[in-house]
C-alpha cells in the first residue's frame, strides 16, 4: 500500500570476535576504573562498624 517491499541490507562479512573482545575489555576496565575512583571519593559512614551488634 504506502510503502514498498522492504528488501533486506545484510552483508555477507562474518563476526569480528578480536574487535568485540577488545571493545569489551575497554568497557570492564573503564567500569573498574571509576568504581576504584568512586569507592574511594567517599568516607566510611559513622557507625558502620557496629551495625551488627
Amino acid at each position: 500500500m504506502l510503502i514498498g517491499k522492504a528488501r533486506h541490507s545484510f552483508s555477507p562479512r562474518g563476526i569480528q570476535a578480536g574487535k568485540w573482545a577488545v571493545g569489551l575489555a575497554i568497557v570492564v576496565i573503564f567500569i573498574a576504573i571509576l568504581t576504584m575512583i568512586l569507592i574511594n571519593a567517599h568516607e566510611e559512614l559513622p557507625g558502620a562498624q557496629r551495625r551488627f551488634e
